[in-house]
């Protein structure tokens, strides 16, 4: 089959270049050619077309072959170039090789054109392989010395035979110190004998091995190398060379450890967390086990810490930790790991202790330490703690449940008071278990609508008429039955799910209240009591706003009730959003008066309507002196301030005709009425508007 070529003709005649090609096509080649006899035509056909071989006359009568060759060379094209010519000497022959031509041709002796032609192009293919090799061997080699990486050649007994730019960035040895040099100029010492021993044992077989090198620089510092190191193998398959690659990743080793320390570490304190905790507690049960000592778990709980970043701020509060975690490190022993487990929550492991009274002593140490002042920020603050404590084994031989029965133990030292500690016992858990129980249950039953409110009147002891009525929650729980407000109103604050509760109860009370106007049974108002989860939340004027619109109730019909240690938790916020609901025209009232701060000089700076005493004053009112005193004072009080006061938990005439006595204005209790429901409040509206009832119900008890 015809050989394909693509040759350009420099040829004035055009019987010449048929020669040409009728010599090579009877040398097997199928030409595909163009004749040109000019500067200018050459020009455009080099720039138009690819060609594997120029044949060209030396001698034209408006070019030449010298000038041809001139041309291809401006072009920077590297085509086989043949002058063909008859009368060409020795001497032209000779300056036109010079000139770069590749041969030369008498048209005479056209025979030796094909395998000329034949012999050019197949240089000229080798040529261009090896311009390509070189042009690759260049690239190469400049992206070795670019490299930002660590390049080095070994031959098989590890002596660096060649290194680049990087090598000498990275180790700080330049090439001449390198080469000749054995790789183990690097080592450091950091990786032991069976690091290298698996490394020569990987390479000598010719796979590739891969890790990090802990290596050592010039100037003896340490660093990290990723590094591979592959084999190079002769033909007969021996390993003759190494190429180690490596990068410096020294860097991100240290970010890597500093983010396992920070992962391990509480980043405000220092102190391990829970995840190090953990593990340090998996660790020491088995060093327990083997010793027979005893190991103790603490968890550790500042009581009521919200309320120093509430009011003072959490830079405050931040530091308060800081310097809790301290005083915790300074009451330990060295042994001993104290960790901050999350918020306010810390916990110790005690390890190695003789005896339960060692125990004892020591977090009566750290009680003592925790409650000693904190100056911060220029201020004196105190805390009260509560801990919870475990025992290995007694009290499990796992982590978790050490932990979770130390957890139990703290909920029942808080139940003691502040500054108390609680060892782990038994029964704790079927109590822990019915408030788990209780509080799952408790997270439903808003959205099964198990809660319903009850109401109870308040009676005005000079109309003798309702003036309005307090709601008050009940839990109707599917199993337990009606469930005590003592036991589920704690863990509905506990958990904060008093605020979705809250919202449900101010809603349902005020649309209640407005369905009594709405059906003429009079112009009573409706009590609901504010928890201080509810209250210490930014957003409750907007909330009693919206629920009074929703509801269209006149916002005068609404009182809410707050206590003492609510509203004095952070007096000067509870000043600003009381400020803002009094201007909406609610009433405000302060509920179990008596049983807090007790200081009528400080409430008479916050905008109050009513007071109201506590019924574990009015109860023994009638028998007790002391308590007819109190209670005569707190309503004089009170009417110097302009409070009107309601006595709550009157059971008795005599308890109401002595409350009469001293001017007290409203009360309620079991005298009157029970809390009651709905229906039952709109037939007793109905009932007191018809007769007397007031003087019927005293006269009857």
């Amino acid at each position: 089959m015809p050989k394909a070529v693509r040759i350009l003709i420099v040829e004035d005649s055009e019987n010449d270049a048929e020669l040409l090609l009728r010599e090579l096509r009877k040398g097997g080649f199928a030409p595909e050619h163009t004749r040109v006899d000019t500067d200018k035509a050459m020009r455009a056909a080099l720039a138009k077309e690819s060609w594997d071989i120029i044949v060209s006359d030396y001698s034209m009568p408006h070019f030449d072959g010298i000038s041809a060759l001139n041309v291809m060379k401006q072009h920077s094209k590297d085509i086989p170039f043949i002058i063909v010519s008859a009368n060409i000497g020795e001497e032209i022959a000779v300056m036109a090789m010079k000139a770069g031509a590749h041969d030369y041709i008498m048209k005479g002796n056209l025979a030796r054109l094909i395998p000329a032609i034949e012999r050019e192009i197949k240089e000229a293919k080798l040529r261009q392989k090896h311009r390509f090799a070189e042009n690759e061997m260049h690239k190469l080699t400049g992206a070795i010395e670019q490299t930002s990486d660590a390049v080095m050649i070994c031959n098989a007994q590890g002596i660096i035979e060649y290194v680049n730019s990087g090598f000498v960035r990275m180790t700080g040895y330049s090439k001449d110190e390198a080469l000749g040099n054995s790789s183990r100029m690097l080592k450091s010492g950091r990786q032991d004998d069976s690091f290298f021993g698996v490394m020569w044992d990987t390479i000598s077989l010719g796979d590739v091995f891969q890790d990090v090198f802990i290596n050592k620089r010039k100037d003896g510092s340490l660093y990290y190398e990723e590094k591979s190191i592959t084999p190079l193998k002769n033909d007969r398959g021996v390993v003759e060379h190494y190429i180690s690659t490596g990068k410096d990743i020294t860097e991100q080793m240290q970010t890597r450890e500093r983010l396992h320390h920070l992962s391990q570490h509480d980043l405000l304190t220092g102190l391990p967390n829970r995840l190090l905790f953990n593990d340090r507690l998996e660790q020491a049960i088995p060093r327990a086990r083997r010793s027979g000592r005893v190991l103790a778990i603490l968890l550790i709980d500042m009581d009521r810490f919200k309320n120093i970043n509430e009011t003072l701020g959490f830079d405050c509060g931040d530091h308060m930790l800081q310097a809790v975690g301290e005083r915790l490190l300074t009451s330990t022993r060295d042994g001993d790991t104290v960790a901050r487990l999350g918020d306010d929550e810390f916990a110790i492991i005690l390890e190695d202790v003789k005896h339960q009274d060692d125990v004892s002593k020591i977090v009566e140490k750290i009680l003592r330490a925790l409650s000693e002042a904190y100056y911060i920020d220029d201020h004196e603050l105190f805390i009260t703690t509560s801990i919870g404590i475990s025992l290995y084994p007694n009290d499990g031989a796992h982590p978790q449940l050490l932990i979770q029965n130390a957890d139990v133990a703290i909920h029942h030292a808080k139940e003691s008071g502040s500054n108390k500690y609680r060892y782990y016992e038994t029964k704790m858990n079927a109590q822990s278990l019915y408030r788990l129980n209780l509080e799952s249950s408790l997270r439903k039953a808003l959205e099964r609508e198990e809660f319903f409110l009850l109401y109870q009147p308040q009676i005005d002891l000079v109309t003798h008429e309702i003036t309005g009525f307090e709601a008050l929650l009940r839990w109707a729980h599917p199993e337990l039955g009606t469930v005590s407000p003592v036991e589920f109103i704690p863990l509905l604050e506990e958990t904060g799910m008093i605020k979705d509760v809250g919202r449900w109860i101010l809603r349902k009370a005020c649309q209640t209240c407005k369905s009594w106007h709405n059906k003429d049974l009079g112009n009573v108002s409706i009590a609901v009591n504010l928890s201080p989860v509810q209250f210490e939340g930014s957003q409750i004027s907007d909330i009693v706003s919206n629920i009074l619109k929703e509801t269209e109730l006149t916002a005068n019909y609404l009182e809410l009730e707050l206590t003492e240690s609510t509203i004095m938790r952070n007096p000067e916020n509870a000043a600003i959003t009381l400020t803002k609901l009094s201007g909406m025209g609610i009433t405000l009232a302060i509920d179990d008066f008596g049983t807090g701060y007790s200081s009528l000089s400080y409430l008479q700076k916050f905008p109050l309507d009513t007071l109201k005493i506590d019924r574990s004053f009015v109860n023994d009112i009638t028998e007790n002196k002391g308590d007819a005193s109190i209670v005569s004072a707190i309503i004089s009080m009170a009417h110097s301030l302009g409070l009107t006061v309601v006595a709550e938990g009157v059971e008795t005439t005599e308890q109401l005709t002595l409350l009469q006595e001293k001017k007290c204005e409203s009360v309620q209790g079991f005298l009157f009425s029970k809390p009651i429901t709905e229906i039952e409040v709109e037939e007793m509206l109905k009932e007191w508007s018809k007769q007397s009832v007031f003087l019927d119900l005293v006269s009857s008890n």
